[in-house]
């Protein structure tokens, strides 16, 4: 019987309106009633029980996230066209999908940075500006910066500067760090076909903001999908795992 009772109550929670809409009305009322009964003498078990239900449905859309990751890996992993950091030998490679006015992805970038300047990890840029068309205009130079062999300087100038609000201000700080602007403006159409296919593989992966990290080996299996910043300890204990 209590299985029964959670049974109606996920049902009641978590089915489409439409399909509780379509309902007889006699129907609706027993199951209103069985439901607002089992609420008031069961509360705890009614948390425990939405709560392992929420369990389930994280882990679900983990295993699909993970699926699409294997099926699109080269397109993730094997991708010449898109800028990196760290060593080409690195046994572990993350893909980070960013912007440069994301606060969580300022702060992810130096702890990146540490383990790709060590030698650990491969970082793998895949520009997602979602903030504006600023960001939009900062990706594209960036982009266009790689094709003077600058990304790293124009990367790490974007990433820690103070305002990147207009692009006046953007041209300044990529020009102080030796982009010359004017050429890096010639490159901005290819720039944006780059950018449109970042989305199309975001889109597949229904991430839903920035950063999105994807770590990996040699072998499409060992995939970790993180969906948003994480600290130092848990970046090196994934790295680690990857790289044993």
């Amino acid at each position: 019987m209590r299985k029964l009772f959670l049974h109606v109550i996920a049902l009641l929670l978590f089915m489409p309106l439409t399909a509780f809409s379509a309902m007889k009305a006699d129907e609706k009322t027993e199951v209103e009633v069985v439901v607002k009964q089992y609420l008031k003498e069961n509360p705890k078990v009614v948390f425990d029980a939405l709560m392992a239900y929420r369990s389930q449905e994280m882990q679900k859309m983990e295993d699909q996230s993970k699926q699409v990751v294997v099926a699109n890996f080269d397109t993730l992993f094997k991708n010449s066209k898109a800028p990196t950091l760290g060593s080409s030998d690195a046994k572990v490679t993350v893909v980070e999908f960013m912007d440069y006015q994301c606060g969580h992805c300022r702060v992810m970038g130096p702890r990146l940075d540490a383990l790709a300047d060590k030698g650990d990890l491969k970082v793998s840029i895949r520009l997602l500006p979602i903030r504006g068309q600023s960001s939009l205009y900062a990706s594209k130079l960036v982009l266009a910066a790689q094709q003077q062999g600058k990304f790293k300087e124009a990367h790490h100038a974007l990433m820690t500067a103070k305002d990147i609000s207009t692009e006046a201000k953007v041209d300044q700080v990529l020009a102080d760090a030796g982009i010359n602007i004017a050429e890096a403006k010639k490159y901005l159409p290819q720039a944006q076909k780059e950018i449109d296919e970042n989305f199309a593989l975001a889109t597949k992966l229904k991430l839903q903001g920035t950063p999105a990290l994807i770590f990996a080996n040699s072998s499409p299996d060992s995939a970790v999908f993180i969906p948003g910043a994480i600290d130092e300890k848990q970046l090196g204990s994934i790295v680690s795992s990857l790289d044993a």
